[in-house]
């Protein structure tokens, strides 16, 4: 349900690649620096994790999240990162994400404050701030919309996005 003229990307799990991926590039990695990610989402199931977008490898050991958000299985927001122990740490806000209307989300993890700022509608200040104080490690791997991306051939995505996520305005 968009508007004339807007775009989104449409992702069903009826089909095996049912993920955007993006080729690394040095404007995708964040060695301890502030991140924004922000998007208008419209989810039609939230049944267990699904991550918005994730940049790493998740079949490799260690596994490479560089950054990620998603929402939790209990329907919160969290910007997540895996540390250099090969450990998720997360900052969860603490608002629910709603299915089946496009909802607005951010997270903006100001590297230097050590806080990751959440919103879930356009406003000037943050509606959630949490404590994070945790270096956010450079990788080579893709960064892909809608899924925790493997390199798997027989299993490329899981823990997915199942609804519309927008690409552009």
């Amino acid at each position: 349900p968009l508007k004339e003229g807007t775009s989104y990307l449409w992702l069903d799990t009826a089909y095996t690649y049912n993920f955007f991926k993006v080729d690394d590039s040095n404007d995708l990695d964040f060695d301890n620096e502030n991140i924004g990610i922000s998007s208008w989402i419209y989810p039609i199931v939230i049944n267990d994790v699904h991550f918005i977008l994730n940049k790493g490898v998740q079949n490799t050991n260690p596994k490479t999240t560089n950054y990620a958000i998603r929402i939790s299985l209990s329907g919160n927001l969290e910007f997540l990162i895996r540390d250099a122990n090969n450990q998720a740490q997360t900052a969860t806000s603490n608002f629910n994400i709603p299915t089946n209307q496009w909802t607005f989300v951010a997270t903006y993890y100001d590297y230097q404050a050590k806080k990751v700022y959440m919103w879930n509608k356009t406003s000037i200040s943050a509606i959630d701030t949490v404590e994070f104080d945790h270096n956010l490690l450079p990788n080579d791997d893709p960064l892909v919309i809608g899924s925790w991306f493997r390199e798997d051939p027989l299993q490329p995505s899981i823990k997915d996005f199942k609804g519309a996520i927008e690409i552009g305005r």
